[in-house]
């Protein structure tokens, strides 16, 4: 599976960390030392390490660094207290004992095809599915995320700051939850596992609870709807499920696992209502179950498909 790109923060070379990994990895460090350590804290750092070769990397280099100085002579176990120094300097710098810094925003982004989880530096998870950008802001105060375009599932890890995602207008606050959210240029679909989403679009906020899903679009909000718990990020499954989908809305999630992307010849179609549940890899079979089961045809261009209206069909 490729790599997950950086979009608009840059690509350093392969072998020059990011800096929020030195902080990260420096925040650890020092976290460790600690007695009051526990097993949940050593459980998500195991997590952390295994998520990033740079992070296995640039831990062992404070590590050693660390164990140096462990042998240096007492008179000048300064230099060692210095070092603590400087690592709870770096750590606070960027993020405190490990978390991103102050105001800092990380980039990350797929490309179509591709699929990414990445565990965050609270121990919150994030699975990002294909040609989707999202941005991460991290500081003392507050967790912030902000849904460019694309499809992601959030495990919020418990953090004594606000967790939020900002999808366009939205504003989703997390209470203590795992969810998915999806957006489509003026389309937005919210999706609780467990635990509660507050959705702020206007006046009033919505309360989405676990086993609910809410929708927004260019004709407003839905209500508060049922959903079941394999449809809340069903790619992450490898399928594609719709439920009275409009084809358009269909279609974007198709493109973004396939090169060769299907459009709409026809602009009056975008809102025909599809249902059914398809396998992600089968690019083909769900085209040829839209073609017999609604009134389209299909028309292959030199790069993409286009889907028209079957023979004047209503």
């Amino acid at each position: 599976m490729p790599a997950l790109t950086m979009s608009a923060c840059g690509t350093p070379p392969e072998d020059q960390p990011l800096p929020a990994v030195l902080e990260q990895a420096a925040g650890w460090l020092l976290r460790l030392q600690r007695p009051e350590c526990s097993a949940a804290e050593q459980r998500r750092f195991e997590a952390w390490l295994a998520a990033d070769p740079r992070h296995s990397r640039e831990y062992a280099r404070f590590q050693e660094l660390w164990h140096q100085l462990d042998g240096l002579k007492p008179r000048r176990r300064s230099r060692r207290q210095s070092l603590a120094a400087g690592l709870a300097g770096l750590a606070c710098c960027g993020a405190l004992l490990g978390l991103p810094a102050m105001d800092r925003q990380e980039c990350l982004q797929t490309a179509v095809g591709e699929m990414r989880s990445e565990l965050l530096a609270d121990g919150s998870r994030l699975d990002l599915n294909a040609d989707t950008v999202l941005r991460i802001q991290y500081s003392q105060h507050q967790r912030r995320l902000f849904l460019e375009r694309g499809e992601a599932r959030f495990v919020v890890a418990a953090d004594a700051r606000p967790f939020s995602v900002q999808a366009g207008a939205a504003t989703l606050r997390d209470i203590g939850t795992t969810f998915a959210v999806s957006r489509e240029r003026q389309s937005l679909t919210v999706r609780v596992l467990e635990g509660r989403v507050e959705a702020h679009l206007g006046a009033a906020p919505v309360a989405i609870g676990g086993g609910q899903q809410w929708q927004h679009g260019p004709q407003g909000s839905s209500a508060v709807q049922p959903v079941a718990p394999g449809q809340v990020a069903p790619w992450l499954d490898g399928r594609w499920i719709f439920q009275a989908t409009p084809l358009a809305q269909a279609l974007a999630q198709v493109n973004r696992q396939h090169e060769r992307p299907v459009l709409l010849q026809d602009p009056s179609l975008a809102e025909l209502r599809i249902s059914g549940s398809f396998r992600m890899a089968d690019r083909e079979g769900l085209l040829d179950a839209l073609l017999l089961l609604y009134p389209l045809a299909r028309e292959e261009g030199r790069d993409r498909t286009y889907l028209l209206r079957r023979g004047g069909a209503e």
